[in-house]
């Protein structure tokens, strides 16, 4: 669906410009926060979960962290219904404002980033490019769920 972090960006504009129905649970706001949270991640580090968390996200990736990664990244879909990090998913009435904002932010700081990227607790170390196009199909599969007012 997308081809650059603008590119999403750019979408999530649209949408809040034209409109759109949502096909999932989030609304744009929420959409654009739990975005930009994952974007962030491997640039800054990502949150220490409590140790059970962490111990069954280890043997996930020692296991089969490598092949879901290929197998997201072959296929250019994720899969619907996969758990993620509370701290990603905003309330209903959060400030879709805010949360473009913080969408920008977040494209701003991965596009500009020349560091490392932090390994993933379930997939482990990947490359910027590869952390770009995980970025792209998780950003793909979120936003698909807004569907375009503008026809």
């Amino acid at each position: 669906m997308f081809t650059s972090l603008d590119q999403i960006l750019d979408h999530a504009r649209k949408l809040r410009t034209t409109g759109y129905t949502p096909k999932g649970a989030w609304n744009l706001a929420q959409t654009c926060h739990h975005v930009a949270c994952w974007m962030a991640y491997p640039i800054k580090g990502f949150p220490t979960q409590p140790w059970f968390v962490r111990l069954m996200l280890g043997a996930m990736r020692l296991s089969l962290g490598k092949s879901m990664l290929a197998g997201i990244l072959a296929s250019g879909k994720m899969r619907p219904g996969t758990p993620t990090l509370p701290e990603t998913v905003a309330p209903p009435d959060w400030d879709v404002d805010q949360a473009i904002h913080q969408l920008e932010s977040a494209v701003r700081a991965f596009n500009s980033h020349t560091g490392p990227i932090h390994p993933s607790p379930l997939f482990g170390a990947m490359d910027k490019d590869t952390a770009l196009r995980l970025q792209l199909i998780h950003a793909g599969h979120h936003f698909s769920l807004l569907t375009s007012a503008e026809t």
